[in-house]
């Protein structure tokens, strides 16, 4: 229970008749605070609002009570006649509260598994919708179709916004499981080019020997066995392994610069005040760019265990230094590399083992440098495809 804004009054209870009033008190839903025990009696909290009821109640079960003392910012500045400032008070909490109402203070992501959280706060950021923003120039229609055709992996993606908090609702395409029927005619063929390196058939024809290069669609394991004589043509669900010798290539141009980005040494710290849990401060970094490493609120007590709605949010956060650099010709050719090995390695389908690079590099007249990266690898390349009957 927070009394920061509210109004109570500390009641004292005389001992005689004391249980009936606590209970009657329950009875009538009235919530009694801070209970403690004296000599004589207790001592109890109850809000403003509540004090006639609470008075009534005593009247009823002939429990005597008082008036121990009047509490809370409201009771304080009623009893003060501070009247202006309670209204002035009143007047700046209903100005700052209904401009705020036109600004988004959080942004609820939902629904997202594969897709990052960061690159759809950028996306929003480039539509216009981040926090602190107004909410009223974001058109969610624009925002959807513009997603959608540039993340073909989400399938769709909404923006609702709720007072002051803009939820995002996202669904990612599930990919839809490989099935085959085992009970289908098929033929094993060649899901891309490559040069055979070994292959075994656990049902049909093996049409393919070590060293010989297929290219993508052609047929590795027939699914038709031949008739004869005694045996007429049979069909059977090809199946096997066939590995081979596959080449995946990246190749791009780069400049001298390079701009490098660097968590600085130490870390730095900046507290905010919060009220109502919406920040007054929007802080930022110098360079625009930070780390938040934690963000701890400080709330404060008041009145034995209940808080203000007032709180100061400490922000530690590391500064993220950015760097450019003129590279030399080896520097630029080692980040090359290393940039397109790693883009390379992510292309590479699962299973495929990587058996040897090549690196080719050139200078382009503009200064430049081209750099292509290959690598061999050896993956099993059986793909199963139907056996369609012509009829005529």
């Amino acid at each position: 229970m927070s009394f920061s804004f509210g109004a109570y009054i500390q009641l004292k209870i005389q001992r005689e008749n004391s249980v009936s009033f606590f209970n009657e008190c329950k009875n009538s839903h009235i919530n009694l605070y801070n209970i403690k025990k004296t000599q004589d009696g207790y001592l109890a909290d109850v809000k403003g609002i509540d004090y006639k009821h609470v008075f009534n109640i005593a009247q009823s079960v002939s429990a005597n009570i008082s008036v121990k003392g009047r509490f809370g910012l409201l009771m304080k500045l009623i009893l003060s006649r501070g009247r202006k400032v309670f209204y002035a008070l009143a007047l700046f909490l209903a100005i700052y509260y209904g401009v705020n109402y036109f600004y988004i203070s959080e942004i609820c992501i939902n629904g997202n598994n594969i897709f990052p959280d960061s690159q759809i706060l950028m996306c929003l950021k480039e539509n216009g919708l981040e926090k602190g923003s107004l909410k009223l120039g974001f058109d969610p229609e624009i925002f959807r179709e513009e997603f959608i055709k540039d993340f073909p992996g989400i399938a769709w993606i909404w923006v609702e916004i709720d007072g002051t908090k803009a939820i995002v609702s996202v669904r990612e395409k599930v990919t839809k499981p490989d099935f085959f029927d085992y009970d289908l005619y098929c033929n094993v063929v060649a899901s891309k080019d490559g040069v055979i390196k070994n292959a075994i058939s656990s049902s049909g024809t093996l049409l393919v020997k070590e060293g010989v290069y297929v290219k993508k669609g052609d047929i590795l394991i027939s699914g038709v066995y031949d008739s004869t004589e005694i045996a007429p043509l049979r069909f059977v669900n090809a199946g096997g392994i066939v590995n081979a010798s596959t080449v995946y290539t990246i190749e791009d141009d780069f400049g001298g610069k390079y701009i490098s980005y660097t968590p600085a040494e130490k870390t730095k710290n900046i507290i905010a005040p919060k009220i109502l849990n919406t920040n007054l401060y929007e802080f930022k970094t110098q360079s625009g760019l930070g780390l938040y490493i934690e963000e701890n609120d400080k709330k404060i007590k008041a009145f034995g265990k209940n808080y203000l709605p007032l709180a100061f949010t400490n922000t530690k956060y590391c500064e993220i230094i950015r760097k450019e650099y003129q590279l030399s010709k080896e520097e630029i050719i080692k980040n090359a590399i290393n940039e397109l090995t790693q883009k390379l390695y992510l292309s590479i389908p699962e299973g495929a083992k990587v058996v040897s690079t090549k690196e080719d590099v050139s200078q382009n007249p503009d200064g430049s440098i081209n750099v292509k990266l290959t690598f061999e690898c050896i993956e099993d390349i059986a793909e199963k495809k139907a056996i369609v009957f012509e009829t005529q």
